[in-house]
């Protein structure tokens, strides 16, 4: 798409995107496949309602098993979070900010192991 839009700006503007975009949902959508289909292995040789009813059954008993373990959570933030949480500040702790003086407390220096960076926060903007 990038070669037509280099010959002919008006052609890329009404090709039909449709023919040429990608899926945006791709992975996550195979890695619900991936766990869904051996669920239904043997429902899948069975009439198309039973198929049904046996795919009903799975989730519902998926959503209630979630539900239990939910109940049994006190903390604000989920465990899958939590521990990526974890996993990030581990790997942040050799990273130091240094605030640079300006009078938003809003640009930092931040030295780290690899390579050192500027943060600004008020414009959200990163060397990285």
């Amino acid at each position: 798409m990038d070669k037509i839009k280099r010959v002919s700006e008006e052609a890329w503007t009404k090709w039909p995107r449709h023919s040429w975009t990608k899926a945006k949902l791709d992975n996550i959508c195979n890695h619900a496949c991936e766990i869904f289909n051996p669920r239904i292995k043997e429902a899948r040789s069975k009439p198309i309602i039973t198929l049904l009813e046996e795919v009903r059954m799975f989730v519902m008993r998926s959503i209630a098993k979630n539900k239990v373990k939910l109940n049994t959570h006190v903390r604000k933030i989920p465990p899958v979070i939590q521990i990526r949480l974890e996993k990030v500040r581990k790997e942040s702790k050799n990273w130091v900010p240094i605030w640079t003086g300006d009078e938003d407390y809003e640009k930092f220096e931040v030295h780290g192991h690899p390579t050192n960076m500027v943060v600004d926060l008020g414009k959200r903007l990163c060397t990285c």
